[in-house]
C-alpha cells in the first residue's frame, strides 16, 4: 500500500518539464507521476484524447462535514 506520509512533495511551477499550478502546491510527486502515466497511456492508445477538469464547490456558508454530500451529488 502506498504511504502518503513518506511521499515527496513538489513545490514550484514546473515538474519534469511540465508546468504545474504552483498556487496549489505542494503536490505529491507520486500523484503527478501516475497522472502523467495515465495521460501517456491514453494518448498512445487513442489518436484523439480530450480531458476536462471539473471542480465541485459547495455554496458559500454551507459547512457540511459529511462526505456523503458528494455521493448525493452523483445520485
Amino acid at each position: 500500500m502506498y504511504n502518503i506520509i513518506d511521499s515527496k512533495l513538489v513545490y514550484g511551477s514546473q515538474w519534469n518539464g511540465y508546468p504545474i499550478l504552483d498556487q496549489y502546491s505542494p503536490f505529491i510527486e507520486n500523484y503527478l507521476y501516475r497522472n502523467l502515466l495515465t495521460i501517456e497511456h491514453a494518448t498512445n492508445q487513442y489518436p484523439r484524447v480530450f480531458a476536462i477538469r471539473v471542480d465541485l464547490h459547495l455554496p458559500p456558508g454551507y459547512y457540511e462535514t459529511d462526505t456523503s454530500v458528494i455521493s448525493r451529488f452523483f445520485e
